[in-house]
């Protein structure tokens, strides 16, 4: 299941993305699997519990779509404080989707944890 489609406001290397994933969700480096496109995912072995498809966007950002293969990893689990904790061990902040019907609006999270309702410009993504 999707866990979290998310833009980071720069590009990190997949070792670090490993890293933070690997803090924020408690897991070893080997049950996370960073991959640069969709067909990479029925490759993925049993052991695998966080998938992140990275592609890199305009303005040296970067998207990230999130899996979580395993439920259990996210019981009890606060995602707006898992997504601060991204935000704050990346340095920058992160744009996320909102609760809202409109398509544009969204929210970014700063690495301060301040979380702030926003209209996307998309010149800036596409």
């Amino acid at each position: 299941m999707i866990w979290e489609d998310m833009i980071l406001q720069k590009i990190i290397d997949e070792d670090e993305l490993k890293s933070i994933f690997s803090k924020i969700f408690h897991l070893r480096s080997m049950e996370i699997k960073i991959i640069n496109n969709i067909e990479e995912f029925g490759g993925i072995s049993d052991n695998v519990k966080v998938v992140c498809l990275k592609s890199a966007i305009k303005n040296k950002q970067m998207r990230l779509e999130i899996y979580v293969l395993d439920d259990t990893i996210l019981l009890d689990a606060n995602k707006y404080a898992l997504l601060k904790e991204f935000s704050r061990l990346t340095g920058c902040y992160i744009v996320i989707s909102g609760d809202s019907e409109k398509p544009y609006e969204a929210i970014k999270i700063k690495e301060n944890g301040e979380i702030i309702n926003i209209e996307l410009d998309m010149e800036i993504y596409d």
